[in-house]
């Protein structure tokens, strides 16, 4: 994720017009930011750290209950 947030939601939709599967990795999201709108859009995976994914779920992830928790909040978005 190491572009402009309006940039990235342009390729999702230009790949989606094409029929593209869409593999978002956000490293380098900067912490204070927004990013739900990349959780609402239509992603075949997602591959993020621990880090990453604190920052899009609000779990921190120490276990593999907690890991569970964000697989879960990431597959219902």
């Amino acid at each position: 994720m190491e572009m402009p947030t309006e940039t990235a939601l342009e390729a999702i939709d230009m790949a989606h017009q094409y029929k593209l599967k869409v593999i978002f990795d956000p490293g380098g999201i900067n912490t204070g930011e927004d990013y739900s709108k990349f959780l609402s859009e239509k992603i075949f995976l997602i591959k993020p750290n621990k880090h990453e994914t604190t920052m899009l779920t609000c779990i921190h992830v120490v276990d593999k209950k907690s890991a569970q928790q964000a697989g879960d909040i990431f597959l219902s978005q």
